[in-house]
């Protein structure tokens, strides 16, 4: 091997799909490469300084350990896919900081990937979306059959959306998944409600370096039936108005993506992913570990808390909907829950003429938006009451979010 072909088979690593939304990954294995082709063996605190550009101290973070577990775990997901054919192969042993080039002979080379798509990697995301879609277009097929009334349309709300000459972005939350050890003996998907990042299964691994052998990301993630239920209710009104809204999870959505669209959020208060800086600006906190939401109501000047008691028979949720206006006119409105029948419940609420009706009688003329919370209590996933239990309205549009 010559120092060329390592430097093509990096670029191509560095580029494939597997790595593209991993930007820790990319430098971290640049730097490998380099250090490996001087004959280095960098120290933690070598690789903290020069590839995280900041003061590094051992056993704060940066936490080098795992990132270079992360890695690894990310070579070999790349060589499970695009990589398959590979002629040499990256390899970080255990307990090194140094890549070994491995050449693939001809006979060891692995054969060639199915036609067929590598359906594993996605299998949760896409069936999720599958459902979305499907049952998004059941949807229309129903509400096609009578007019939706034009009061919705001509609402604060949703005028905003529907007449504006932006395109709208429908996130949809999806949930964060690893792979880990099931107890079938095998390794799968798994979800843990206090991990809900990258950043959260670092921490972790950081303070259980026992389970980094057991235990991955995955680029799986998924969706509850929250999700396409309340597509159901929403997608109508923008495909009625000639709409063409673009449907994104939140996994896959950055802050960068919302500059010059509207943007509708359907969602856990655990799944905001990289929008949770929009969302602080909203004045909630939701402690996962506690069940607790934490709501700031700016009217009394006061954080009230909401305990959410996992053994109660009946299932009761606080669900959150914000809507506001940016500096630059793009709207934006969140629906946040914690159980699937708060944004159920609330996007019903908010597609419906009469309800929405009596809502906007309480803004206040020239109002850039609101927040609100309403208390919804119900059996199942589509049997339930709902309450307004908190409201404030805004009169100005909110800035500095870019």
């Amino acid at each position: 091997m010559n120092q060329a072909q390592i430097e093509h088979y990096r670029k191509k690593i560095v580029g494939s799909e597997c790595f593209a939304k991993s930007l820790t990954g990319q430098r971290l294995l640049d730097y490998l490469v380099e250090s490996t082709l001087r004959d280095e063996s960098p120290k933690e605190y070598t690789i903290g300084a020069e590839v995280f550009s900041r003061k590094y101290k051992e056993g704060k973070e940066p936490n080098i350990r795992v990132y270079v577990h992360n890695l690894r775990k990310k070579l070999d997901e790349y060589y499970e896919g695009e990589g398959q054919v590979d002629q040499l192969r990256f390899r970080i042993p255990k307990g090194q900081y140094r890549i070994e080039f491995k050449e693939q002979k001809p006979d060891e080379e692995t054969p060639l990937p199915s036609t067929l798509p590598p359906y594993r990697r996605y299998v949760f995301a896409l069936l999720a979306l599958c459902l979305v879609i499907g049952l998004g277009w059941l949807g229309w097929q129903f509400y096609s059959a009578t007019t939706i009334p034009a009061t919705i349309g001509q609402s604060l709300v949703w005028r905003s959306f529907l007449q504006s000459n932006k395109p709208t972005l429908l996130v949809i939350g999806d949930h964060y998944m690893f792979n880990a050890p099931l107890h079938t003996g095998r390794t799968g998907a798994s979800r843990d409600f206090l991990i809900n990042s990258d950043q959260d299964l670092d921490a972790y691994l950081k303070e259980n370096p026992d389970k980094m052998n057991g235990i991955a990301r995955t680029s799986h993630t998924y969706l509850t039936k929250q999700g396409p239920f309340s597509l159901f209710h929403l997608l109508p009104l923008f495909i009625q108005h000639g709409q063409s809204p673009q449907l994104r999870l939140a996994s896959e959505t950055t802050l960068d993506d919302l500059k010059n669209q509207n943007m509708v959020f359907i969602g856990s208060y655990k799944t905001l992913g990289k929008l949770s800086p929009i969302a602080d600006r909203l004045l909630f906190d939701f402690d996962v570990k506690n069940i607790t939401l934490r709501y700031n109501d700016r009217p009394s000047d006061s954080v009230i808390t909401y305990q959410y008691d996992p053994w109660e028979k009946i299932s009761r949720d606080y669900a959150l909907v914000a809507f506001f206006m940016s500096e630059n006119r793009q709207s934006y409105i969140f629906f946040l829950s914690n159980h699937d029948i708060g944004n159920i419940a609330t996007t019903q609420y908010f597609s419906n003429a009469q309800k929405l009706a009596a809502f906007t009688e309480q803004l206040s003329p020239g109002s850039k938006g609101f927040k609100c919370l309403f208390e919804v209590k119900g059996m199942g996933r589509t049997d339930f009451s709902l309450e307004l239990i908190r409201y404030e309205d805004w009169d100005t549009a909110m800035e500095g979010l870019w």
